[in-house]
């Protein structure tokens, strides 16, 4: 079996193509993005961001292992910022509206658009660095 010459170069530029298409696509598909306004899906998210303040909404859901190491963290936060926690299986819209695919998430949230968002857990000191560079 003899492959020529072409067929690999046709085989690497499809690859190529593919790999931006969707490079350029998941980011679109998964989460809120850097400097996106932020849906104002529920009351207490509406309230926070009309004050205008620094705040994060933490998605997560109580059969979510992840989510329940995460928990000390985001306690931890809570003392120092304004956490607000959504229960993604319970409030559906909300994180549909989040693009929410994944749980723990927590989106930081600075002058009402998207200032940084994580999925996965999360120590404090990464989140405490993130947010000294806002």
């Amino acid at each position: 079996m003899s492959i020529n010459m072409e067929e690999i170069i046709n085989f690497l530029i499809a690859f190529a193509v593919a790999f931006l298409v969707i490079s350029k696509l998941l980011p679109r598909l998964y989460g809120v993005r850097k400097g996106e306004e932020i849906p104002l899906a529920n009351k207490e998210i509406e309230e926070a961001k009309n004050k205008g303040d620094f705040f994060m909404i933490y998605f997560s859901t109580p059969s979510c292992g992840a989510c329940k190491k995460m928990e000390p963290t985001i306690n931890k936060l809570k003392k120092r910022y304004k956490v607000i926690k959504v229960d993604a299986s319970k409030e559906k819209d909300v994180a549909k509206a989040y693009r929410v695919l994944g749980v723990p998430m927590l989106v930081l949230v600075k002058g009402g658009k998207v200032a940084s968002s994580f999925v996965g857990i999360k120590s404090e000191k990464e989140i405490l660095n993130k947010i000294s560079f806002l």
